[in-house]
């Protein structure tokens, strides 16, 4: 898919980490990707977490609809087929502002776990600090 891609990431966060890539076409791009087990530990802790609001009701209230919903939550926060057309969305969106740049999304590079757009040097700025 890629003729190049960087093993050291260039941004990372808690769900997935940016790597610098060249494709086929040698554009150079960003690629972030979802860390691989995670979609498999988050079911695990979500079973247990609808387990625990099922038998735990404080003051009587029947709380399951908080996990539900932060279950639903983090389950569009692990699609980056939806990051991808709320990018697009945004690009469309701000396209009339001169000092707004979305990258552009590749989508033939681009699926659940995998999100690539085109880098733009200087708009992320990282540190080891």
């Amino acid at each position: 898919l890629f003729l190049s891609i960087e093993e050291r990431p260039i941004a990372a966060a808690s769900l997935a980490q940016v790597h610098r890539a060249v494709t086929r076409e040698q554009e150079e791009v960003a690629v972030k990707v979802l860390y691989p087990s995670l979609r498999r530990e988050l079911a695990s802790d979500f079973a247990v977490f609808r387990m625990m609001g099922a038998q735990i009701k404080p003051g009587g209230y029947d709380l399951q609809w908080v996990v539900q919903d932060f279950e639903e939550a983090m389950k569009m926060e692990l699609d980056l087929q939806s990051e991808a057309r709320n990018a697009r969305q945004a690009a469309r969106d701000l396209r009339r502002r001169d000092n707004v740049k979305v990258p552009r999304i590749l989508d033939s590079l681009t699926c659940a776990s995998v999100l690539t757009m085109e880098l733009e040097d200087g708009l992320m700025k990282v540190s080891d600090s």
